[in-house]
């Protein structure tokens, strides 16, 4: 496997992606009703009880 080289590799994948409009989004619809996403972290801790 050949070494890492960003200043090669990422601009040839982003020139291919921007070529293609891998992620340009799709045009908004009016007919289709807007849905809304929200983002739930949940963040569970561990207590220690007693000395450690």
């Amino acid at each position: 496997m050949s070494e890492y080289r960003p200043d090669k590799i990422e601009s040839y994948w982003q020139n291919i992606w921007s070529e293609k409009d891998s992620f340009k989004p799709r045009p908004v619809s009016e007919n289709k009703p807007k849905i809304y996403f929200r983002d739930v972290s949940i963040s569970i801790r561990k207590y220690s009880y007693g000395t450690c």
